[in-house]
């Protein structure tokens, strides 16, 4: 209508549309992804009067990602596959085990120092069975490891960046749940990651 003036509308959808995408963009800057492996030493602990735990050794290969939060400080999700060998002996009885794992941890790492980092990791394990073989005064059995429980660990470590994509790592994983009755599964690990 002539003789009226128009308003210009602020496009809101659209602005608010690429704030979103920066914001997004910005955040994505600061996720690495990378894979991981680690040696494992299994050091179970049994609560059974007159049972040892054995040490057992094994492996763990895996992928993760990590996201900056705040300057030193970062979030680390990682999945992976664990093959680990552990058991127990008593006079006269002794089991030797090999289990496998999938492995669902989300650590949140910080640096101390430059390159220096500490991280605390909750993990589940989610049991995938393994074989077990019991020698009972001199007589063998082997079979199938079933009905064994999916353990929950909290893992203590420290870690040293060598340069922005790869670090070297150490820790202790405390297993907080039982793998089978009066049978913890604790585990040392000692490993390493590259980032891409």
């Amino acid at each position: 209508m002539v003789g009226t003036t128009q308003r210009k509308r602020f496009p809101v959808k659209k602005t608010l549309s690429l704030i979103a995408i920066a914001t997004a963009a910005s955040f994505a800057t600061d996720i690495k992804y990378g894979v991981n492996l680690e040696g494992l030493l299994a050091m179970p602990s049994v609560d059974q009067s007159g049972a040892d735990a054995t040490i057992g050794f094994g492996g763990n290969i895996g992928v993760g990602a990590r996201i900056g939060v705040m300057d030193k400080l970062s979030v680390r999700p990682a999945v992976g596959f664990e093959y680990i060998t552990h058991g127990w002996e008593t006079d006269g009885m002794t089991a030797d085990m090999s289990s496998q794992f999938l492995t669902i941890g989300c650590g949140v790492e910080y640096t101390v120092i430059p390159n220096l980092f500490v991280a605390l990791t909750p993990e589940f394990d989610l049991s995938l069975g393994g074989t077990a073989e019991i020698d009972f005064l001199g007589h063998s059995s082997e079979g199938d490891i079933e009905n064994e429980d999916s353990p929950f660990l909290i893992g203590l470590g420290l870690g040293y960046n060598i340069n922005e994509n790869s670090a070297v790592t150490a820790g202790y994983k405390l297993a907080i749940t039982e793998y089978s009755e009066k049978y913890k599964l604790n585990k040392i690990s000692v490993g390493g990651r590259y980032e891409f």
